[in-house]
């Protein structure tokens, strides 16, 4: 017999105490593994005399919306222009990803005007 917190228990008890918190470790490192956030990449300024453009998409299983963001910003970093465009009925989020960049290229041609 062995004594754990304090109460007389069986090998096989304390066994199966022990097995069934490292199987509940495993768990809780599994789903926190599986939550992080990857690594962002650092944003860097363009040389001179370029413009750098980012976008980006949202989007909303249960809705089945999305929302592209672009942002313009010249070689100092300043913001030249920002757009945003809310779309319904999609379907996935791949399909809200490839739709994002149609809005950045006309975006940037508005810019360029």
């Amino acid at each position: 017999m062995l004594i754990h917190e304090g109460v007389e228990q069986s090998v096989q008890e304390v066994s199966t105490f022990v097995q069934s918190y490292v199987h509940e470790l495993a768990m809780l490192m599994e789903r926190s593994i599986s939550h992080q956030q990857p690594l962002a990449e650092r944003w860097s300024v363009p040389q001179t005399p370029f413009t750098k453009v980012n976008f980006d998409a949202g989007f909303s299983r249960e809705n089945q919306e999305s929302t592209t963001r672009v942002v313009i910003r010249n070689h100092q970093g300043l913001v030249n222009g920002s757009y945003t465009h809310f779309k319904r009925n999609i379907s996935d989020p791949c399909s809200a990803e490839a739709m994002s960049w149609p809005y950045s290229l006309l975006e940037i041609w508005v810019f360029a005007m």
